[in-house]
């Protein structure tokens, strides 16, 4: 009937509901294990595995679809990482020089912050920081 399109209509039914099934039971199991895995060591374990397989299909996805995950506003843990070094670096020249000027007894100097900051950095670590001028809009 219809050209054989009733076939491929009661294929397609019968697909999604199908996939319904399984998507209501793996998120029944995944609530589930997510609340046990809070207190239960096992449960834990076992939501890892949800973790694990959540992982693999944002990989898929990256694999497929590239800009995907840039667009969807996530950064690369490469990125990551080279920005939270670069601000550590920073917050702990603030802090540095702060301490260090407090007990010499005298006010923390900016200049004496700038020269931690540039001591300790490496020259991905500054390009970050002209970048990040850059996009503030600060001469440099």
């Amino acid at each position: 009937e219809w050209f054989g399109l009733g076939a491929v209509w009661y294929g397609v039914k019968k697909f999604v509901t199908s996939s319904l099934w399984v998507i209501g039971i793996g998120s029944l199991l995944f609530f589930i294990l997510r609340i046990a895995s809070m207190s239960n060591p096992i449960a834990a374990s076992i939501f890892s595995i949800f973790n694990m397989i959540g992982s693999w299909i944002i990989n898929v996805i990256k694999v497929i679809v590239p800009k995907a995950v840039d667009i969807a506003g996530h950064v690369t843990t490469d990125a990551f990482n080279a920005y939270k070094s670069t601000l550590t670096k920073i917050v702990d020249a603030i802090q540095s020089a702060k301490t260090t000027a407090i007990a010499a007894g005298k006010e923390p100097n900016l200049e004496d912050v700038l020269d931690q900051v540039a001591k300790s950095m490496n020259e991905d670590e500054k390009a970050i920081v002209t970048e990040i001028k850059k996009a503030l809009h600060w001469k440099t």
